[in-house]
């Protein structure tokens, strides 16, 4: 299935010392969990100031599980639903064509609903938990390459959480 449905973008642009910007442009493909775009940006911007990522751009989806196999399957070779996928701009042979773009997140709100109700704490909490594990792979952070590096993604992960209010 092609993305052929229309998206509303949301924008936020952010002044940072009258100079650098910071886009977050948030798509929104479902509608099982009404979610609050603007705290949403408030705290990815957090996260993104506190990873130095002043001049950046971020995409986010949120999806559906069978949206979200469908990239799974044509992407990683696998043919099933995941809570979350990032895609790195700064990865691969490509010539560098604008730098400050990170990347994409694409998160499954079905997947996180069920993560939340299984770990018992809100689906808000477990949407920032997903959105700041894929924004660290957008940054190289890989958790399947060594023990120590999954350590370092986790500890990682923990000390931007805490700088979430939800």
């Amino acid at each position: 299935r092609e993305l052929s449905i229309q998206i509303k973008f949301l924008l936020l642009t952010l002044k940072i010392k009258g100079v650098s910007l910071l886009k977050i442009l948030i798509s929104n493909q479902q509608k099982k969990v009404k979610l609050n775009f603007s705290k949403i940006k408030k705290e990815i911007y957090k996260i993104l100031e506190d990873l130095n990522c002043h001049n950046s751009e971020l995409s986010i989806l949120f999806t559906s599980d069978d949206h979200i196999k469908e990239l799974n399957k044509t992407y990683r070779k696998k043919n099933r639903p995941t809570d979350v996928l990032a895609f790195s701009q700064k990865e691969g042979n490509s010539i560098e064509i604008n730098t400050r773009i990170l990347g994409d997140v694409v998160i499954s709100i079905d997947t996180a609903k069920r993560q939340a109700d299984e770990l018992r704490h809100s689906v808000e909490k477990e949407i920032y938990i997903l959105l700041i594990h894929g924004i660290l792979h957008l940054l190289g952070f890989d958790h399947a390459k060594s023990k120590q590096d999954l350590l370092k993604m986790q500890f990682k992960e923990k000390e931007l959480l805490a700088l979430i209010s939800c």
